[in-house]
């Protein structure tokens, strides 16, 4: 069935067949009020948008539920999959959102962490949620958002297609493993704020990928490996002057790494700094062991200048620290300042001084 004009649904419908929503002229499906819509092979947004909305006055969600995948992408301008205020989706094959063309999925509970909008891509024969597969892809979720995938991949290898995954105080669920940008392939994003909890077995983050924000990655036995780019976020909301020294206020700025955390030669961990205060800049709070290579790069903002005596603790891990940095870049400052860069008892420590770079390290791992 290929539809271009707008269809409610209000109560069941079964398609069995595959559904194709927009193709030459824009098309439309909304699911309302607790409708239902059953899919029994695959779904094809190509021009236009699949939206799913609300419940029932007795608390019945909004469903879809496709026995096939979900294919988001083509020549339109959108391709959106859309649920929102606590509609649920079960999708038994796969979820691939940037096929022939750009396309969206988003997750909107509204804080409603009660009766989150839910989506399910988790059968152990496929549930692979790949964002940006030939072409742009990204999922953003609010909190109140929920997403579980088996296996969750942005981007592609041989691809240039860029996968994003905006989690503002929502939660993703890799059951499996999350692989953030593809070795010869597009690239791939993952902004965490809000108390956003990404949870996975094992996380890759490639050459050409990101991490960034605050919130917490979990990532189980397989651990954290960091080809790419780590940077922990800060929101400054407010510039103060004070004393003619321009001063900014922000929420928590750390980035929680529940399970262990390892740094390749390509590695690099990006700490944006606004000011001294725990708050104003970046850092990382690990449970595991963190093994250091790479590059620590400092990004001084907000015109921020530190003095002599600033210190600031980058890293904390509880199960100890190994390894260095192979170079540090400050961006933000005129060259020639000192520094000192302490990496010991399970902390890496940034302070300003007036000398000279120094690294001291550890004579053993802690």
């Amino acid at each position: 069935l290929s539809l271009h004009d707008a269809l409610p649904i209000t109560s069941l419908w079964a398609l069995l067949g595959d559904l194709t929503i927009g193709q030459t002229w824009f098309g439309s499906v909304e699911v309302l009020n607790g409708g239902d819509l059953y899919v029994s092979h695959d779904v094809h947004i190509k021009n236009g948008e699949l939206k799913v909305d609300g419940r029932r006055v007795n608390g019945d969600p909004s469903d879809l539920d496709v026995l096939g995948s979900v294919f988001v992408g083509g020549s339109g301008s959108a391709n959106l999959l859309a649920l929102w205020n606590a509609a649920k989706g079960d999708i038994d094959g796969n979820l691939i959102i940037g096929k022939d063309g750009p396309g969206a999925a988003i997750l909107w509970g509204s804080a409603n962490t009660a009766d989150p909008t839910q989506l399910e891509v988790v059968d152990p024969q496929a549930g692979l949620c790949e964002i940006g597969r030939e072409f742009d892809g990204g999922v953003s979720l609010d909190e109140g958002g929920l997403l579980r995938c088996r296996t969750i991949e942005l981007g592609r290898a041989g691809t240039n297609g860029a996968g994003s995954l905006t989690v503002d105080g929502g939660m993703v669920r890799a059951l499996d493993v999350l692989r953030v940008g593809q070795v010869g392939g597009g690239a791939g994003q993952v902004d965490m704020q809000n108390n956003a909890l990404v949870a996975t077995t094992g996380t890759y983050i490639a050459p050409n990928g990101v991490v960034t924000g605050t919130g917490t990655l979990a990532v189980g036995f397989l651990g954290l490996q960091n080809d790419g780019t780590l940077a922990p976020g800060i929101n400054v909301m407010v510039p103060l002057m004070a004393a003619g020294h321009s001063q900014a206020t922000s929420a928590a700025a750390t980035l929680a790494i529940s399970g262990t955390l390892t740094f390749g030669p390509s590695g690099r961990l990006q700490i944006p700094i606004a000011g001294a205060t725990p708050g104003l800049y970046g850092s990382l709070a690990v449970t595991g062991t963190v093994a250091l290579d790479g590059v620590l790069a400092l990004d001084f903002r907000q015109g921020y200048a530190p003095q002599p005596g600033d210190a600031f603790t980058l890293l904390a891990a509880t199960g100890g620290v190994s390894g260095a940095f192979d170079a540090v870049q400050v961006s933000g400052l005129p060259p020639g300042f000192g520094y000192r860069l302490d990496i010991a008892n399970g902390q890496v420590m940034f302070e300003v001084n007036d000398g000279v770079f120094e690294m001291r390290l550890p004579l053993v791992w802690r």
